[in-house]
């Protein structure tokens, strides 16, 4: 007895077609209305391909020369670039359309990230070869800082560079001279423990003094006691010994000197101190409000005019404290002048590809046709009776669409 499958009927659904099919009625779709897609089409790549070809972008670099800078203190820096008061200030507010579109461009954290770039003094293959710690590498010094830029013309890259260094030079000296007030307000925070010190070291003073008083006052009672050499054994304390009184105001005279010039360097730390925390009044606030390393600098300069003409006659210890601050602005200005173009390279022979008239144009020719297929498509599937150009003429119907009757 043999049982036969049944086999289900083979039915091809309407709304199903083949791959074959698909492509077939593309085709056709395509014959019928190329004409119609084509010349629009041409004629928006022809204009954009003139419009880019008017207005051509290169592509530029340069090395800004940024003495002992590390990826760290590149990073600190960065923050400053995209602030709105800087760029406000370093980019001006002019309604020309080069700075327009270069502060609008500046306000934006990835233009910096694509612009500039840090140069590591280590390669590749220096990493590979020696490895070094990440710590040791984010303190490492650098070549300086690589901008890359596009421009219409020499003069405009030149341009674009000059203001893009200065914005740079700004924010570096900023970053550094912040760097510098920190680790000064760190100093000026140990005021409180040096005062704690120097009383201390008063009643040691104080302590040893009363004691060479009892030295003293016991020779008088007992005269005899000048000629002891040996040490002295005590009633008390398990019969410790001490030395004879003559020989312990030696010792105690000599502990009063030391703890007498110990006090006067705590002193002259504090006062030194209370003199640098005069030079930093209010740096706190310009710092916040600042919009260039320039003007941080200028209140750093104004409280040291301020402080020398109100103290004409200054002691060793603030004539100390003004020149160390006044090194420390000197090496922040020779820094700040040191900052710029190293060498800079000539514009790039060919535009970049977005202002390219050949690819744009392709661009434009290849979106603008497959937009308008698209469109008709979408029409023709949801209006099978619709007429495309319906409000043409026949003859140019019949020129535009491939089999178009009357």
């Amino acid at each position: 007895m043999h049982s036969t499958a049944v086999r289900a009927p083979s039915t091809t659904r309407e709304d199903e077609i083949s791959l074959g099919e698909l492509a077939l009625r593309v085709l056709r779709f395509y014959q019928r209305f190329g004409r119609l897609f084509f010349l629009p089409a041409l004629l928006l790549a022809l204009a954009a391909a003139i419009w880019v070809a008017g207005r051509p972008l290169y592509t530029a670099t340069a090395l800004i020369e940024v003495p002992g800078v590390t990826l760290e203190e590149w990073r600190q820096a960065q923050p400053f670039l995209w602030d709105e008061r800087w760029v406000s200030r370093s980019f001006g507010a002019g309604d020309d359309e080069n700075d327009q579109g270069l502060r609008q461009s500046a306000l934006n954290a990835s233009f910096w990230t694509n612009t500039v770039r840090y140069r590591s003094a280590l390669s590749r293959d220096d990493l590979r070869e020696n490895p070094i710690p990440p710590a040791e590498f984010q303190n490492t010094r650098g070549l300086g800082l690589e901008l890359g830029i596009r421009a219409r013309n020499a003069e405009q890259s030149n341009l674009k560079l000059d203001a893009l260094t200065r914005h740079l030079r700004e924010a570096l000296v900023a970053n550094s001279l912040i760097g510098l007030v920190r680790s000064s307000q760190v100093a000026l925070a140990q005021r409180p423990k040096l005062s704690l010190d120097l009383l201390q070291t008063e009643f040691e003073i104080e302590q040893a003094q009363q004691r060479v008083e009892d030295m003293q006052r016991l020779l008088e009672r007992y005269p005899e006691l000048r000629d002891v050499k040996n040490t002295i054994v005590s009633v008390s304390d398990g019969g410790g010994k001490y030395l004879a009184p003559l020989p312990q105001i030696v010792a105690l005279e000599a502990t009063i000197s030391e703890l007498q010039a110990k006090s006067r360097k705590t002193q002259r730390e504090l006062e030194k101190l209370n003199w640098t925390a005069q030079i930093l009044l209010g740096m706190d606030e310009t710092i916040r409000n600042a919009a260039s390393g320039k003007e941080i600098i200028d209140k750093l300069q104004e409280n040291r005019t301020k402080l020398l003409a109100a103290h004409p006659h200054l002691s060793a210890m603030e004539q100390e404290a003004t020149e160390d601050m006044n090194l420390k602005l000197a090496l922040a200005e020779a820094r700040q002048q040191a900052i710029g173009i190293k060498t800079r390279s000539a514009l790039s022979n060919q535009p970049i590809k977005m202002r390219s008239p050949l690819w744009v144009g392709l661009f434009v020719f290849i979106a603008t046709f497959a937009g308008l297929s698209l469109v008709l498509a979408a029409r023709l599937l949801l209006q099978p009776l619709h007429r495309p150009l319906g409000w043409a003429p026949d003859w140019l119907r019949r020129r535009l669409i491939v089999g178009e009757q009357n």
